[in-house]
């Protein structure tokens, strides 16, 4: 219905808009209880451009949404989060940033498993105005989102 889907443009702008002026570290908190809470919105944190890498199989940016929709509820719970920019180009004007995560995952109520995750974030600069008119930098904010996104689950060692 026309209501549900206003809704939903509601809570993607939401989702956008707490994805602004966040430190990297904040970045990462809210990328996961987006993946653990609204699933459905986690394809904010990507671009076309983004490249992923899920337990060593190459993801096509057109195929993430499903992807994501066959893995089964998750909850993750942080040990370890590594942040370090990358030295910026003389051409590029804002830095990467490398991030590090190492946690558990435990879905829908399996026992946890380890995963690493390393992504690459990049930072864009989002025009703040509904219509976009003006270019002066006070109408820009800062966006993080994912340039590349390696996820690594690790199995149980059966000895």
């Amino acid at each position: 219905s026309m209501t549900s889907q206003h809704k939903q443009d509601k809570q993607n702008k939401e989702t956008l808009l707490s994805l602004s002026d966040l430190g990297a570290s904040k970045f990462i908190d809210v990328y996961y209880k987006v993946m653990d809470y609204q699933r459905n919105q986690i394809a904010n944190f990507y671009r076309p451009i983004s490249m992923v890498e899920w337990n060593g199989k190459n993801v096509a940016n057109n195929e993430l949404q499903s992807l994501w929709n066959t893995i089964p509820a998750s909850r993750h719970t942080l040990i370890s989060v590594n942040a370090q920019p990358i030295p910026v180009l003389p051409m590029s004007s804002t830095p990467s940033i490398v991030m590090t995560v190492n946690g558990t995952v435990s879905y829908l109520g399996a026992k946890p498993a380890f995963f690493s995750q390393t992504f690459i974030i990049g930072i864009e600069s989002v025009a703040s105005n509904a219509n976009g008119h003006t270019n002066d930098d006070k109408s820009s904010t800062q966006q993080y989102y994912v340039m590349s996104d390696i996820f690594r689950l690790q199995q149980d060692i059966v000895v």
